[in-house]
C-alpha cells in the first residue's frame, strides 16, 4: 500500500510540474497582441515618365504605423520608392481594372520593402492619369 500512495504521489508531483513547466512555456513564447496607432500619409501628385515614355500622374494615400514612422523622412522614402517603381512600368501593363489592381499590389509591395512589411498597412489610389 505504501508503494501505490508513494507512485501517486510521485505522479502527482510529475504532473504538477509539467502543468506549471507548460504554463510558464506558455506564456513567456504568447505572442502580445501589439496596437498600432495608424495615421494615413497623403501623397500628392506625383508625375514620372513610364518606361514606355508615357507620362504618369498618381496621388496615394498610405496607411501607415504611426510610432514605426513618425519622422519626416517618411514621405520621401515612399516618394522615391515609387517613382522608382514606376519608371520600370510599360503603359499596357497599367491598362484596365486589371492594371490598377496590379499597380496598386507592386506600390504595395515597394512601401513595405521600403518602410518595413509591419509598417505599411495599405494603399489606395486616389488619382491616376496616363497619358
Amino acid at each position: 500500500m505504501v508503494n501505490l500512495k508513494t507512485a501517486l504521489l510521485m505522479a502527482g508531483i510529475f504532473v504538477g510540474a509539467a502543468g506549471v513547466g507548460l504554463g510558464a512555456y506558455m506564456y513567456l513564447t504568447h505572442e502580445k497582441a501589439t496596437v498600432y496607432e495608424i495615421k494615413t500619409l497623403r501623397i500628392d501628385d506625383m508625375m514620372t515618365n513610364l518606361a514606355s515614355g508615357s507620362l504618369l500622374k498618381i496621388s496615394l494615400s498610405v496607411v501607415v504605423n504611426q510610432e514605426s514612422n513618425s519622422d519626416n523622412s517618411t514621405d520621401e522614402v515612399l516618394r522615391d520608392a515609387i517613382v522608382s517603381y514606376l519608371r520600370t512600368v510599360e503603359k499596357s501593363e497599367l491598362e484596365g481594372v486589371a492594371g490598377l489592381d496590379y499597380l496598386k499590389s507592386h506600390l504595395l509591395s515597394g512601401a513595405r520593402h521600403a518602410l518595413g512589411v509591419d509598417n505599411v498597412k495599405e494603399i489606395y489610389i486616389r488619382e491616376f492619369i496616363v497619358q
